[in-house]
């Protein structure tokens, strides 16, 4: 049960980051007299764009688990959703302030992000039935969500110091 949790959350966390990856690539791939985006322009885009705020159903934390990396990858989880809420809020306001170079070197290391945390640490993972006995394969390796936890933090620096 413990790894199923887990595994939905990493993979709703995925769908978002995959989401505003998508929004920024395409506002990056914009040509003409687009950029730079006005306060009032960015603010139009984010009604319609507007990542939901992430929240980790409360019962995720309630669970007394027998998984003993539990604890660990709902750490991880905690650390991606202050990271990718801070990107979030910051993008707003500085959306405005970025040209086209910004904007696909922005989209560009939100792929090398997304790469890390989809494409390389949640790849095997599976579901199985046999008979009665429901099985779930779940441990994505650490290491790996790790540095996409990191290349998260080096995009909100970057944000930053627009």
């Amino acid at each position: 049960m413990e790894k199923g949790i887990l595994m939905n959350e990493y993979i709703e966390r995925g769908k978002r980051l995959g989401h505003f990856r998508a929004f920024v690539q395409e506002i990056a791939a914009k040509e003409g007299d687009f950029l730079p985006i006005s306060e009032e322009q960015s603010s139009l885009y984010w009604l319609l764009a507007v990542p939901e705020e992430l929240n980790i159903m409360n019962f995720a934390y309630e669970v007394q688990a027998d998984y003993e990396l539990y604890d660990d990858y709902l750490e991880i989880i905690q650390q991606f959703d202050r990271e990718y809420k801070e990107i979030v809020n910051q993008f707003k306001s500085k959306l405005p302030l970025m040209n086209k170079e910004q904007l696909v070197a922005f989209g560009q290391r939100f792929d090398k992000a997304y790469d890390l945390f989809i494409d390389k640490a949640l790849r095997d993972w599976g579901v199985s039935r046999s008979g009665k006995k429901l099985t779930i394969q779940f441990q994505p390796p650490k290491e790996i969500l790790i540095q996409g936890i990191q290349e998260l933090t080096l995009i909100r620096e970057e944000l930053e110091v627009l």
